[in-house]
């Protein structure tokens, strides 16, 4: 114990201890650090072996999808899981069996070497970046110069389309307000019609009234009923007492006869003074009957001439009403002609080049005095009608300076005839006026009709211009398995199955433009659609740098890669045809001359397509033959006489013809002016050029994408659906650890003995 305890004591050794205390806890934290350093060097070079592989497995890309400057894996499943795991295995190979000392040595473990496919060239997104990517450095360039410039640095075409939309907007809303306000004509100079027909008939059966009550009145002279009933009174006392007398009479005579012999003088005297009495009663009771016959007349004329009043008031009251609705036309009329001439000033005082001027709007409305004038007229007949009836109220049966006498039918006739006579002269006044016109709206719905046969003419030689749908044979053949699916009635098309992979609805319809859907069917249809295209292509075309530019790329590469209706048949300064450098050799594809056409409508048909293709083409040409027309002399002649709708109708004429004459040249591959007269013969665009337009027009990349996808597979052969572009590469490298192989606690990695295992996911794409 006490040896113990004085070693204990003892200082000897101290250092070495103290040293050692010191040393072992830095030899400890060197060996860790040195582990973990070689686990994160293991990582790194697992990372860069693990990239290699996916480098050079992707480097065996599909040179048929190159030439259309797609990337996508060209092996099949299994030859790139033995080139990835190939190229993988011998990098960390290399680096276990090196005799060059170094600081470690990861091995790929052969089990967990995993390759998977993500990303297919089917997927738009995907579809879509390598477009632009192929695309980005031409694009801009060729669709600046070859459309952009021409329509807008080349010339002013844009700027007088603009105008021309303008013109023809204001065309529209002028002809709408004047053809209401012909309507409005037409129905108060309809009224006036029928307020004639009443007036004849109401004199007529007015006449006939006043008729009756002049022969009524007549035959009950100067009497009235109290005096007739008087008389009667008097009659009946006077016929009392002659009956009495003759009584008295027929008595005496009766004892007279008794004594016939001795008083036959008195007999005689007798008889004589009886058929006196009974001549007198006779005659009384004549009289009698005369006065009761008037007494049942004089109510049934009294009645009479008060249902004459009730009528003559109703009469007069329906003339009114029609006079009231005459005036009411005209005054929507007159408002209908205030409006267009504040439309023209307003049009003017906003610098919009107003296709009326004031002076032509003059030819066009109607002045106030017209509708003032017209509304006198209008409300004379009527106003007379009402005098006729206040003279037939102000008439009365006996007494009164109004009493009807001769004098008073007389004053009634005339007023009664006057409101007809009246109705007839203004009908015979405003005739001529008005057949006038209505011959002047006949007219020009004439000359209209006639512009529009014309181009109605034009529209059916453009049906005859039959596209050219050759080239290899099995186009249509092509079309059924674009479209249609082919003969299997269970297999879907290939546009429907690139559409279903990205989730795209069939109908999807275009972003923008008009309808496109086959060729125009009348001239109206191509006057329309050509100012339409006008209305969706100028703003388009001056917000083109910032809005469309992908779609730009997108558009491009289906007119680079793809061929179209004048594919081949360009010619270039020396009149040589201009041959395509496109690697994807548009020229061999089975869809000759129609690729193009069909990524754009999306038919199941050559002719459909194109023939689309053509009715755009020639609405858009008619718009700037119609544009120039409009800024011709003769336009103005027609405008200045008030006619603005013919006056577009009579552009959009000549214009078809010649946009017939530019179609013929742009199907043949040629180059025509983009405007004579507004940008010169130096600024040309051709058939391919407007392909560009239209494209931007209907822009809509998820439809065009699906058609594209499908030719690329129907020219080549390759299923998209299983072209990866983007790969997943994933490897489990090991290291033996140095010093302590505890260290799992410390790592992200399992550790298994005295190695650790290193897993590592690496992405890469085309």
């Amino acid at each position: 114990m006490k040896s113990l305890l004085r070693f204990w004591k003892s200082s000897r050794g101290s250092a070495s201890v103290f040293l050692m205390l010191i040393i072992a806890p830095m030899f400890i934290f060197h060996a860790v650090l040195i582990d973990i350093v070689r686990i994160r060097i293991a990582e790194r070079e697992s990372d860069v072996s693990l990239k290699a592989a996916l480098r050079s497995t992707l480097s065996a890309y599909d040179n048929v999808l190159k030439d259309y400057g797609l990337y996508a894996l060209g092996l099949n499943e299994e030859d790139a899981e033995h080139l990835f795991q190939e190229v993988l295995s011998r990098n960390t190979e290399i680096s276990a069996t090196s005799r060059v000392w170094t600081l470690v040595r990861p091995a790929a473990d052969e089990q967990s070497i995993q390759l998977k496919g993500l990303y297919t060239l089917a997927n738009h997104t995907v579809f879509r970046q390598q477009i632009l990517e192929e695309m980005k450095y031409r694009a801009p360039a060729e669709f600046t110069v070859q459309v952009m410039d021409k329509l807008m640095g080349g010339s002013n075409t844009v700027a007088a389309l603009s105008g021309a939309a303008a013109f023809n907007k204001q065309a529209q809303e002028i002809e709408s307000l004047v053809l209401k306000r012909e309507q409005a004509l037409d129905e108060a100079w309809d009224l006036l019609l029928k307020m004639k027909e009443k007036t004849a008939i109401f004199r007529a059966y007015h006449a006939i009234r006043l008729s009756e009550l002049d022969q009524l009145s007549a035959r009950i002279g100067i009497w009235d009923i109290s005096a007739i009933q008087e008389s009667l009174q008097a009659l009946e006392k006077q016929n009392g007492r002659l009956a009495e007398a003759l009584t008295v009479q027929s008595f005496a005579l009766q004892e007279l006869l008794k004594k016939a012999k001795e008083n036959q003088q008195l007999i005689v005297e007798a008889q004589s003074n009886i058929n006196a009495l009974q001549s007198s009663i006779t005659s009384l009771s004549e009289q009698m009957t005369d006065l009761q016959t008037l007494l049942r007349v004089i109510p049934q004329y009294t009645l009479l001439l008060e249902i004459t009043k009730a009528e003559t008031v109703r009469d007069a009251a329906l003339l009114v009403s029609l006079q009231e609705a005459v005036t009411a036309r005209l005054d929507e009329a007159q408002k209908l002609d205030d409006s267009i001439r504040s439309y023209v000033s307003t049009s003017a005082a906003a610098g919009t080049a107003p296709i009326l001027t004031a002076d032509a709007a003059a030819h066009i409305v109607k002045p106030g005095s017209y509708y003032a004038l017209y509304k006198v007229e209008a409300s004379s007949a009527a106003g007379l009608m009402n005098g006729f009836a206040g003279a037939m109220h102000a008439t009365t049966p006996f007494l009164g300076d109004n009493r009807w006498t001769p004098e008073r039918y007389g004053i009634l006739s005339e007023s009664n005839a006057a409101y007809a006579a009246r109705a007839s002269e203004v009908i015979a006044s405003r005739q001529a006026e008005e057949d006038k016109r209505k011959q002047a709206s006949a007219s020009n719905d004439r000359e209209r009709q006639t512009q529009l046969n014309r181009i109605n003419e034009v529209v059916d030689q453009l049906k005859k211009l039959v596209a050219e749908c050759g080239g290899l044979s099995g186009g249509q053949t092509i079309y059924e398995s674009l479209e249609k699916g082919g003969s299997n009635p269970t297999s879907i098309s290939l546009a429907a199955k690139y559409m279903e992979y990205n989730r795209v609805q069939p109908g999807s319809a275009p972003n923008g433009g008009v309808n496109s859907n086959g060729a125009l069917s009348s001239g109206e249809a191509a006057k329309s659609r050509a100012f339409q295209l006008i209305d969706t292509i100028v703003p388009m075309i001056t917000n083109l740098a910032g809005s469309f530019r992908d779609e730009l790329y997108v558009n491009e590469f289906a007119l680079e890669k793809f061929n179209y209706r004048t594919f081949g048949k360009q010619p270039e300064g020396g009149g040589k045809v201009i041959r395509s450098a496109a690697l994807s050799n548009p020229q061999q594809h089975a869809l000759y001359n129609q690729e193009a056409e069909y990524i754009l409508y999306g038919h199941a048909s050559c002719m459909l397509n194109q023939s689309s293709a053509y009715a755009e083409m020639f609405a858009l040409r008619l718009a700037i033959r119609t544009t120039e027309a409009l800024f011709s002399t003769e336009a103005k002649l027609i405008g200045a006489a008030g006619s603005p709708l013919l006056t577009i109708v009579w552009a959009a004429a000549e214009g078809a013809v010649k946009a017939y004459q530019d179609m013929t040249k742009l199907v043949d591959g040629l180059s025509v002016p983009v405007s004579e007269k507004l940008a010169g013969n130096a600024v040309t665009m051709n058939y391919k050029d407007y392909l560009r337009i239209f494209y931007m027009l209907h822009s809509n990349n998820l439809t065009t994408m699906s058609r594209m996808q499908a030719l690329i597979e129907a020219n080549t052969g390759r299923d998209l659906t299983t072209k990866h572009t983007y790969m997943q590469g994933h490897v489990v490298a090991t290291e033996r650890l140095w010093f302590f192989p505890f260290l799992e606690p410390l790592l992200d990695y399992e550790v298994k003995r005295n190695r650790v295992y290193i897993g590592h996911t690496a992405y890469m794409s085309y």
